[in-house]
């Protein structure tokens, strides 16, 4: 992911976050979406290529995703047939490759701006004052402040979006939010545990991840 394709995706998340009726923005990209992914079921042949080549290289899903700068959801959706492949989507697999590494020369000033307009949108969707959980100051932990819990709630969930469905590498995420490498580690294994038991957190996700993927893929 080159700065430049980080700094793409700010612009359409900021836009939407100022729409003025974003749930039903959501709901009709969610139906669109839907349709989109059931309509034939049929892995693309170039799927299929790209496939076999990052076997031979002996990449996994995830250092081929890394590579491309694309989301794991969509070349696991592109793998199932739940939908076609974009040219865009096809050409940043191909450049991975053939060797490029969309992973490097990632500016910090972009990623930390992305990862709070993710948070933003995710207070939007969260029904929260964006304005008032983003500029929280989280240098110092207040666990026992409900606002400031309310604001590392949604920022645990948009550094989770960053790292696994923008597949950011944790250092480069760390020094973008200012915070150690572990902690985004230890976040992303906390919110994968809180899908499982926080409906809330599992919907935010699933709502907000179309928007930043469609402007990733």
């Amino acid at each position: 992911m080159k700065s430049v394709a980080v700094t793409d995706q700010i612009a359409p998340l900021h836009a939407f976050v100022n729409h003025n009726d974003p749930r039903g923005e959501a709901s009709h990209f969610m139906r669109s979406s839907i349709t989109e992914r059931n309509k034939s079921g049929k892995v693309d042949p170039r799927v299929r290529a790209l496939d076999k080549k990052r076997k031979i290289l002996g990449w996994s899903h995830e250092e081929f995703c890394g590579r491309a700068g694309a989301t794991i959801r969509n070349w696991h959706y592109l793998r199932a047939g739940a939908h076609p492949p974009s040219d865009r989507s096809l050409k940043k697999f191909e450049a991975a490759l053939k060797g490029h590494d969309a992973r490097k020369g990632i500016k910090p000033s972009a990623v930390f701006s992305l990862h709070r307009a993710v948070m933003t949108l995710l207070c939007v969707f969260g029904g929260e004052d964006p304005q008032v959980l983003v500029n929280q100051d989280f240098s110092v932990e207040r666990a026992a402040d409900p606002l400031w819990g309310r604001a590392a709630y949604m920022r645990g969930l948009a550094t989770y979006i960053c790292a696994v469905e923008l597949q950011i590498e944790n250092v480069v995420l760390a020094e973008a939010i200012g915070v150690e490498r572990q902690a985004v580690h230890q976040r992303r294994i906390a919110i994968e545990d809180l899908r499982e038991r926080d409906a809330r957190a599992n919907a935010l996700i699933e709502t907000v991840t179309p928007y930043v993927r469609a402007s990733h893929a």
